[in-house]
């Protein structure tokens, strides 16, 4: 109904959308707007997860040895000229076990001094490792030199995944297909 009264011709105003929109459907859809979007209450996703079957919930997941589940976990100085370790470090079990710590200056990686100019390829190589590869790389952390030579692991982080609620009941089993159908 609303695409039939408005268009890009004729823009609806601001302060009555919801009326309208609630007079369309039903009141409590403008309510959920009122709350959420004009208001400032979060959605609380795990309610409707739950109404159909659905479960989110942190798993451990392999990821590669520049990133984890924030993203990219490096950062760059452009003052220095250096490379440092993000907080995103505390989020790869690799590093994590290697003793890495945010704001850990990466000097060299495997012997090759690493700068602005060749990180994009150094670093580039390093999405490219596979466990069981010898790394060896230079650290600066507070003024002193930390090496670090060892063997390639799978590396991990945890993300936030949907997963089918085991328990879901044949209601919920039901109000999901037909959700997912559309």
């Amino acid at each position: 109904e609303l695409s039939a009264k408005y268009g890009k011709n004729k823009p609806f105003e601001d302060d009555n959308l919801i009326r309208e929109i609630s007079m369309m459907t039903y009141p409590s859809v403008s309510q959920f707007l009122e709350t959420h979007v004009v208001g400032t209450t979060p959605i609380n996703y795990n309610d409707f997860f739950k109404k159909v079957g659905l479960t989110l919930e942190e798993k451990k997941v392999e990821t590669n040895f520049i990133q984890s589940a924030s993203g990219f976990i490096f950062n760059g100085d452009e003052e220095k000229g250096t490379i440092f370790f993000s907080e995103g470090v505390n989020g790869n079990s690799f590093w994590v076990e290697q003793g890495v710590q945010p704001n850990d200056v990466i000097k060299e990686i495997n012997g090759i001094a690493l700068t602005l100019q060749n990180a994009q390829v150094l670093i580039g190589g390093m999405f490219q490792w596979k466990p069981g590869k010898e790394v060896e790389l230079k650290l600066e952390r507070d003024g002193k030199e930390i090496l670090i030579k060892t063997e390639l692991k799978q590396a991990y982080t945890t993300k936030k995944l949907l997963s089918e609620d085991e328990n879901a009941n044949e209601l919920q089993t039901n109000l999901r297909k037909a959700w997912l159908k559309g």
